[in-house]
């Protein structure tokens, strides 16, 4: 499994101004599944533990991630999903954003 992706200046701006605040009202963390073509934003949780609303936003790869550092591998139809905090993730967008960064450096990799 590998994946690697470098956030655009203009998606930077587009998740912690548009998306993340929006996501932060449903919960603290959320899954995001990669495929080759979308990137998905998926939650599905309350602070309870109870089933909540079904929050989900589809956005194409290239309005995420520069396309030229764009590596999305795996076994499974070249799917990778994995959850993160969305408290966390506002805190690197804001900064980046703050700093006028060109660009914001994913990555994950299986450790064997």
């Amino acid at each position: 499994m590998k994946f690697k992706g470098v956030l655009t200046s203009s998606s930077i701006q587009l998740l912690e101004k548009g998306f993340l605040p929006t996501l932060l009202r449903f919960g603290k963390a959320a899954h995001m599944l990669v495929g080759p073509e979308e990137v998905h934003l998926v939650m599905r949780q309350t602070e309870t533990g109870e089933e909540g609303p079904l929050v989900c936003v589809r956005l194409g790869k290239d309005v995420m991630f520069d396309r030229r550092n764009f590596v999305c591998q795996s076994k499974h139809l070249n799917l990778i999903a994995f959850e993160y905090e969305l408290n966390l993730l506002e805190r690197v967008l804001h900064g980046a954003y703050t700093n006028q960064a060109d660009g914001l450096e994913m990555k994950l990799a299986l450790r064997k």
